[in-house]
């Protein structure tokens, strides 16, 4: 039971970890959805934790609807009957679905509390240089060999930094507990990234 010892004698836990490779298949889904459950069934049987926060994604939010005009909030969730719902945007749909109701079937007077955080395209600085989604798709704007042109297409993007103090800022605002929250900075277009990209990076080829 590595869950158990790991939360045992924590008030709050950060659940970061959920895959994004670039090519989800359905074993992602069941790696989410598993995942989240254990952290959270670990949290429900260790009295000291207060506070559970989760990170989700937008890809819980926005995907699967018509590409219109809507604005997209909190309480909108992916179609997933959609056929243009990719695996990974299942799995966060489905791990974060699944966090709510375990946690609704809780004791309400005697339970953690769950904030969930539903950030736009992360970008900024790396811990480390494992591939994931986000840093590959910067890479292979860099290498003009995925994207040897601009898609015309512009995506919600906020910096890592920013997500990492509203995970803190989850973790201590009370009036944050059973909320779903958006983090997100600004629109950005591809084009306007690529050029970015090109005019930091000129000098290293």
């Amino acid at each position: 039971m590595p869950y158990f010892r790991a939360v045992s004698g924590c008030t709050f836990i950060l659940h970061v970890a959920s895959p994004w490779p670039i090519v989800a298949d359905e074993s992602t889904i069941k790696t989410a959805v598993e995942g989240t459950l254990c952290v959270l069934r670990a949290a429900s049987m260790e009295p000291s934790v207060k506070k559970v926060v989760l990170t989700s994604s937008c890809a819980a939010i926005n995907d699967g609807h018509p590409n219109d005009s809507r604005v997209f909030d909190e309480t909108c969730w992916t179609d997933l009957e959609s056929p243009n719902v990719d695996n990974y945007a299942k799995s966060k749909t489905l791990a974060e679905r699944a966090a709510w109701d375990f946690w609704s079937t809780l004791d309400h007077n005697n339970r953690f509390a769950l904030t969930v955080l539903n950030p736009t395209f992360v970008i900024g600085p790396m811990l480390s240089d494992c591939e994931n989604g986000s840093a590959t798709i910067i890479g292979r704007m860099m290498d003009f060999r995925t994207y040897p042109a601009s898609p015309k297409a512009c995506l919600g993007a906020v910096d890592v930094r920013d997500v990492a103090k509203a995970h803190v800022e989850a973790l201590l605002r009370p009036e944050s507990d059973g909320e779903r929250i958006l983090i997100s900075a600004r629109s950005i277009w591809f084009k306007d990234m690529m050029n970015w990209l090109r005019k930091e990076f000129r000098k290293m080829g």
